[in-house]
C-alpha cells in the first residue's frame, strides 16, 4: 500500500491544484492523509476521499509542519509513505516511480531541485545531491520511528531523516529533466512558507524569460493554471518575458536572435492511453474487490468506463466514469450486449481493456495487455483459468480459440466491428451472452475501413526553400507539423479524411503465470456461463486452496472471506 502525506493550512487553492496533480497520477495512493490546521479549514468539496485530519491551530505556533506530519503518524497503513507538500507540482508518473524505488531502497528522493518562484517568473536549479527535499522523499514503514525522532527540533526535517538514512537510499537524478516528476513551485497563495526559496529577491533566482523553464518542468498545459492561479493570463506573461529579454539584449548591445522556447511534448500522447471497460449489476462485493485490483495495477488506466444495470446501482466514486442503464423486464437473461455499446460510445482513447466485475487481476495485468497491443489490434488469452472459491475447484483451457471476453483488449479500430455483434444479437440469440462476443469476435475476419487523416491546401503556399506549393495539394501521413497546425487554425488548409480498407492484426498470447483469474459463484448476480455451473464435470479439486494461493497469494483472503 501507498500512503501520502500532505501538510496543509490556509492554502485552499495551492491544495486544490495539488489534488489535481494527485488526480492525474497513473498510479493511485491506496491512502492520502491530509493534516489542515489553518485558520480557515479546508472546504468540504476538497475534502472527498482522503483521510482528513483537523488540528485546530493555536497563537504562537510558528511553522507548524513537525506538528502536522506527527498528527499524521498514528494513521499511516501504507508500507511505502511519500510527503506531498501542498503548494508543489508532481508528475503523471511520480507515484509509479517512486513505488519501483522502494521496492528495492528504504529511501529515496530526488536530487538537484527545481525550484520556480511563479509570480516573479523566476527559476533555479538546486544543487542538492546529498539529499532529498522532503517534498520529493519516500520511504518505507520501518523507518517511522526513526522519521518520528527527527521531527523534534526546526521544520528541517529532510536533512536529519536522510543523515540518519541515507546510506540505505537512492537519489534520482534527472539532469535533463526527462522524467518530469517535481518541481517546487513557490510564491503561490495561501500561507507562505519558510524556506529561502520563497524570497523572490534572493540572488540565486534567474529570470525566465518566455517561461522557457517552466514549460520544460510542467508543461503547456500546467503552465497556464500556475499563471491563472497567480492572477496573470499565459499569453501576457510570454509578452512581458519577451519584452524583458529584449529590452536586457539591447542593453547588453547583443544582436544575435533570441530562439523561441522548445515545444512541449505531453507526457503520454493519445495513442498511449488506455480505457478500460467494465459492466456490473448487482455485484456491490465483487465490484470493490474489483476497485481494488484496479488500485493495485501498475499502469493505471487513463479512462475506466463503467456501466451499471444492477436493481441497486453501485455506488459512484471519482476514479471511473458511471454510465447508468436503467433494468428493463425486456433486458436479455445476460445484458453485455446492451450495455457493452454504451461504454464503446464513451471511449477516449486508441486501447481498450475489458475488466470483468467479478474476476481476479494481478497488479500487472494492464501492463501487460498495453504492451502486448502495442504489436496487435485485438488481443486474448489462449490459455484461461476458471476457479469456483466455495467447492475450492478450478478448470483450466490450454489452448483456447476463443478467447473469454473478460481477458480480451483492442484498438478503437475494432470498435465497429463489436458495435455491431452487438447489434445482430438479439435477432440471432434468445441468450444474449458473453459467449456470443467472444465467438463472433475471434471468429471475424476483421476486415474493415478506417478513417485515414490528411491535409489538403486552400491557399498556395510558399515553403521555406522558396517553392510555392498550388491550392488543392494534399498531404498524407505523416503529415508535416505546421502544415497540421495550419490545417487545425484554419489558416490556408484543412483536414480531410478517406475510407481505407484495412484488416486488423489478433493475437492469442499465452501467459507463462496466470495473470487473471474467472472467478464464479461469488456474491451477487449469477453469471449464466457453463463455468458458473458447480456441478461443471471439467472442475477439479483444489485440495487446501493451495494451487490459488501459489497463484495470488495474500489476495486469496479475500475470496475466502466470502466463503468462511
Amino acid at each position: 500500500m501507498i500512503t501520502l502525506v500532505t501538510p496543509t493550512g490556509d492554502r485552499t487553492e495551492s491544495f486544490e491544484l495539488c489534488r489535481r496533480w494527485i488526480a492525474n497520477q497513473t498510479v493511485q495512493p491506496n491512502q492520502w492523509i491530509v493534516v489542515d490546521d489553518g485558520f480557515t479549514p479546508v472546504p468540504g468539496y476538497l475534502k472527498m476521499d482522503i483521510d482528513y485530519i483537523r488540528r485546530e491551530p493555536k497563537e504562537g505556533e510558528g511553522h507548524t509542519l513537525t506538528l502536522n506530519l506527527r498528527a499524521a503518524l498514528p494513521h499511516i497503513k501504507g508500507d511505502k509513505i511519500l510527503i506531498i507538500e501542498d503548494d508543489d507540482w508532481y508528475g503523471p508518473d511520480y507515484i509509479k516511480t517512486m513505488k519501483r524505488y522502494l521496492t528495492t531502497y528504504r529511501i529515496v528522493g530526488e536530487a538537484l531541485s527545481r525550484y520556480y518562484h511563479v509570480p516573479t517568473m523566476k527559476y533555479r536549479r538546486v544543487a542538492n545531491t546529498n539529499h532529498a527535499s522532503l517534498c520529493q522523499t519516500g520511504f518505507v514503514k520501518e523507518l517511522l520511528p526513526v522519521f518520528e525522532e527527527c521531527l523534534d527540533g526546526d521544520p528541517y526535517v529532510d536533512a536529519r531523516f536522510w543523515k540518519r538514512c541515507g546510506k540505505n537510499g537512492y537519489l534520482i537524478v534527472d539532469r535533463n529533466d526527462e522524467l518530469r516528476l517535481h518541481c517546487s513551485t513557490k510564491g503561490m497563495k495561501g500561507r507562505k512558507g519558510i524556506g529561502t526559496g520563497h524570497n523572490e529577491n534572493a540572488r540565486y533566482y534567474t529570470p525566465d524569460y518566455e517561461l522557457k523553464y517552466l514549460l520544460k518542468w510542467v508543461g503547456e498545459e500546467n503552465a497556464k493554471l500556475y499563471m491563472k492561479h497567480v492572477g496573470q493570463s499565459f499569453e501576457s506573461a510570454l509578452l512581458i518575458g519577451k519584452d524583458t529579454r529584449r529590452r536586457s539584449l539591447n542593453k547588453r548591445q547583443l544582436v544575435k536572435r533570441v530562439p523561441s522556447p522548445p515545444k512541449t511534448v505531453p507526457a503520454k500522447s493519445i495513442m498511449d492511453k488506455i480505457t478500460v471497460i467494465t459492466l456490473t449489476g448487482d455485484r456491490p462485493k465483487c465490484f470493490e474487490l474489483l476497485q481494488r485490483w484496479m488500485k493495485a495495477q501498475t499502469v493505471q488506466p487513463d479512462q475506466w468506463i463503467v456501466v451499471d444495470d444492477g436493481k441497486e446501482p453501485i455506488k459512484i466514486r471519482r476514479e471511473f466514469e458511471y454510465v447508468r442503464r436503467e433494468p428493463t423486464p425486456q433486458d436479455f437473461t445476460h445484458t453485455l450486449c446492451q450495455n457493452l455499446p454504451l461504454a464503446l460510445s464513451k471511449v477516449r482513447n486508441k486501447k481498450i481493456v475489458i475488466m470483468e466485475d467479478d474476476d481476479w487481476y494481478s497488479p500487472v495485468y494492464i501492463e501487460y495487455m498495453d504492451n502486448l497491443l502495442k504489436d496487435v489490434d485485438l488481443v486474448g488469452f489462449g490459455n484461461l483459468m476458471f476457479y469456483y472459491p466455495s467447492i475450492s475447484s478450478y478448470m483450466i483451457k490450454d489452448a483456447a480459440k476463443r478467447p473469454a471476453l473478460a481477458q480480451t483488449a483492442f484498438r478503437e479500430t475494432i470498435i465497429p466491428v463489436i458495435k455491431e455483434i452487438c447489434a445482430g444479437a438479439s435477432k440471432e440469440y434468445d441468450l444474449c451472452g458473453k459467449g456470443l462476443v467472444d465467438a463472433k469476435l475471434w471468429a471475424h475476419s476483421l476486415s474493415m475501413y478506417k478513417k485515414e487523416e490528411k491535409v489538403v491546401l486552400t491557399s498556395s503556399l510558399k515553403v521555406g526553400s522558396g517553392a510555392v506549393l498550388p491550392s488543392g495539394t494534399v498531404f498524407k501521413n505523416p503529415i508535416p507539423g505546421g502544415i497540421l497546425r495550419k490545417a487545425q487554425r484554419g489558416q490556408g488548409a484543412k483536414i480531410i479524411y478517406d475510407n481505407v480498407s484495412v484488416v486488423g492484426r489478433k493475437s492469442i498470447a499465452r501467459c507463462e503465470n496466470f495473470i487473471a483469474i474467472g472467478m464464479k459463484g461469488l456474491p451477487g448476480r449469477k453469471g449464466t456461463t457453463t463455468a458458473h455451473n458447480a456441478d461443471n464435470k471439467k472442475y477439479r479439486k483444489d485440495i487446501g486452496y493451495n494451487l490459488l494461493k501459489s497463484i495470488i497469494k495474500k489476495d486469496i483472503e479475500f475470496y475466502l472471506e466470502f466463503f468462511p
